[in-house]
């Protein structure tokens, strides 16, 4: 006797079928290099992080201030 095939509930569906997973904006929208993404709820303080996430972001931000201002390119050598 065949047993039926179960029905996947996640959103591998749409992975098989060439479809990027939706994102949810209740929830943290972090993805790590090998792209999985981080599955908490979004912090009310962040716009799309979690907590964790979110005080990752901040304390990268407080070490090195100019990480989140652009920066022109270095000016050229004067040539003589």
């Amino acid at each position: 006797m065949k047993m039926p095939k179960k029905v996947s509930t996640t959103n591998n569906n749409q992975e098989a079928l060439g479809q990027a997973p939706l994102l949810n904006p209740n929830r943290c929208q972090f993805e790590t290099s090998d792209g999985r993404r981080c599955r908490m709820l979004r912090h009310n303080g962040h716009p799309t992080l979690c907590l964790f996430h979110a005080r990752d972001e901040m304390q990268l931000l407080e070490s090195n201030p100019s990480a989140s201002v652009p920066r022109s390119p270095p000016p050229s050598p004067a040539s003589s």
